[in-house]
Protein backbone atom coordinates (compact mmCIF):
# COMPACT_ATOMS: atom_id res chain seq x y z
CA UNK A 1 0.00 0.00 0.00
CA UNK A 2 1.01 3.38 -1.07
CA UNK A 3 2.50 5.54 1.77
CA UNK A 4 1.00 8.86 3.35
CA UNK A 5 3.87 10.68 4.37
CA UNK A 6 3.75 14.68 3.34
CA UNK A 7 7.16 14.42 0.84
CA UNK A 8 4.99 12.62 -1.11
CA UNK A 9 1.92 14.24 -1.55
CA UNK A 10 0.95 17.59 -2.16
CA UNK A 11 -2.57 20.01 -2.03
CA UNK A 12 -4.01 19.43 -5.60
CA UNK A 13 -6.65 22.47 -4.49
CA UNK A 14 -4.05 25.10 -6.60
CA UNK A 15 -3.90 22.69 -9.67
CA UNK A 16 -7.56 21.95 -10.39
CA UNK A 17 -10.10 24.08 -11.27
CA UNK A 18 -13.62 23.85 -8.69
CA UNK A 19 -15.28 21.71 -11.14
CA UNK A 20 -12.71 18.73 -11.63
CA UNK A 21 -11.55 19.09 -7.75
CA UNK A 22 -15.18 18.32 -6.70
CA UNK A 23 -15.59 15.29 -9.36
CA UNK A 24 -12.29 13.65 -8.34
CA UNK A 25 -13.00 13.81 -4.09
CA UNK A 26 -16.88 12.80 -5.09
CA UNK A 27 -15.03 9.59 -7.06
CA UNK A 28 -12.53 9.05 -4.05
CA UNK A 29 -15.09 8.99 -1.29
CA UNK A 30 -17.14 6.92 -3.28
CA UNK A 31 -14.85 4.08 -3.75
CA UNK A 32 -13.99 4.84 0.10
CA UNK A 33 -17.87 4.35 0.85
CA UNK A 34 -17.56 0.63 -0.82
CA UNK A 35 -14.77 -0.19 1.12
CA UNK A 36 -11.59 0.98 -0.69
CA UNK A 37 -9.17 2.32 2.58
CA UNK A 38 -6.91 4.61 0.88
CA UNK A 39 -8.23 4.89 -3.17
CA UNK A 40 -6.13 6.39 -5.42
CA UNK A 41 -7.26 7.53 -8.55
CA UNK A 42 -4.28 7.64 -11.13
CA UNK A 43 -3.55 10.99 -12.86
CA UNK A 44 -3.78 11.30 -16.30
CA UNK A 45 -0.37 12.89 -16.86
CA UNK A 46 2.78 12.79 -14.94
CA UNK A 47 2.43 15.71 -12.72
CA UNK A 48 5.71 16.32 -11.08
CA UNK A 49 7.26 15.19 -14.39
CA UNK A 50 9.46 12.61 -12.71
CA UNK A 51 8.71 9.61 -15.08
CA UNK A 52 6.69 8.07 -12.64
CA UNK A 53 2.85 7.65 -12.53
CA UNK A 54 1.04 10.01 -9.96
CA UNK A 55 -2.56 9.63 -8.35
CA UNK A 56 -5.16 11.52 -6.75
CA UNK A 57 -6.05 10.85 -3.13
CA UNK A 58 -7.68 11.76 0.33
CA UNK A 59 -5.83 13.56 2.76
CA UNK A 60 -6.60 12.65 7.08
CA UNK A 61 -9.32 15.82 5.94
CA UNK A 62 -10.97 14.32 2.67
CA UNK A 63 -9.20 16.67 1.30
CA UNK A 64 -7.87 15.83 -2.83
CA UNK A 65 -3.75 15.47 -2.80
CA UNK A 66 -2.08 14.48 -5.04
CA UNK A 67 0.07 12.10 -4.15
CA UNK A 68 3.81 11.30 -5.95
CA UNK A 69 5.61 8.36 -7.41
CA UNK A 70 2.34 5.62 -7.35
CA UNK A 71 2.15 2.46 -8.92
CA UNK A 72 -0.38 1.74 -11.29
CA UNK A 73 -1.41 -1.84 -9.62
CA UNK A 74 -2.14 0.83 -5.96
CA UNK A 75 -5.09 2.37 -7.71
CA UNK A 76 -8.34 2.07 -8.40
CA UNK A 77 -7.66 2.04 -12.51
CA UNK A 78 -9.58 -0.54 -14.05
CA UNK A 79 -9.30 -1.24 -18.28
CA UNK A 80 -11.60 -3.87 -19.87
CA UNK A 81 -9.26 -2.73 -23.15
CA UNK A 82 -11.97 -0.02 -24.85
CA UNK A 83 -8.69 2.64 -24.38
CA UNK A 84 -6.47 0.50 -26.53
CA UNK A 85 -6.36 1.68 -29.99
CA UNK A 86 -5.91 -1.10 -33.03
CA UNK A 87 -2.69 0.16 -34.29
CA UNK A 88 -2.88 -2.08 -37.50
CA UNK A 89 -5.99 -0.78 -39.06
CA UNK A 90 -3.96 2.24 -39.17
CA UNK A 91 -1.71 0.79 -41.85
Amino acid sequence: MATTSESNQKSAASLLNPEDYSAIKGILLSYREDGVADPLLPADVDLNADGLADSWALDENDEVVIRYGTKLEDTVYVSDGDDAIDHEAEA
